[in-house]
This record gives structure tokens, C-alpha cells and sequence, in this order.
């Protein structure tokens, strides 16, 4: 992923690296089901386009808790 949004010269990875981070832990992976954050924290992250879209609900029409 951090290869996609490097500059030419590759020298601005440190400027990036939260960026990626953030978008990284809030991909649902194929494997569990569940974004790292969910995992970790028990709840997601939001993020400004959430303010505005809100959160997608799961298969089942609400949020999925860690128990689950």
C-alpha cells in the first residue's frame, strides 16, 4: 500500500505512513471478517467520511462486536 502513494524518489514514506496506517487498519480483511481496529479495539474508528456517509452496517444490519 505505501508503495502506491510514495513520491518518485521515495523520500517522503515518513510523511505517509499514518495515512496508510489509517486505511490499512480500517480494511475489512477476507480472513476474519473484521477490520484490525474491531479486533483491537472492540468498536471502529471513525473517520471524517464517516461523519458524513456513516458507518456501513455489517451482513446483518448493525455493528459486529468482538464476541461475535
Amino acid at each position: 500500500m505505501i508503495g502506491k502513494v510514495l513520491a518518485d524518489f521515495q523520500r517522503n514514506w515518513d510523511d505517509v505512513l499514518l495515512l496508510v496506517m489509517a486505511a490499512y487498519r480500517t480494511t475489512r480483511h477476507e480472513s476474519t471478517g473484521m477490520t484490525p481496529n474491531m479486533l483491537f479495539l472492540g468498536r471502529e474508528v471513525r473517520a471524517p467520511i464517516d461523519l458524513i456517509m456513516g458507518l456501513p452496517p455489517d451482513k446483518f444490519g448493525n455493528q459486529m462486536t468482538v464476541d461475535e
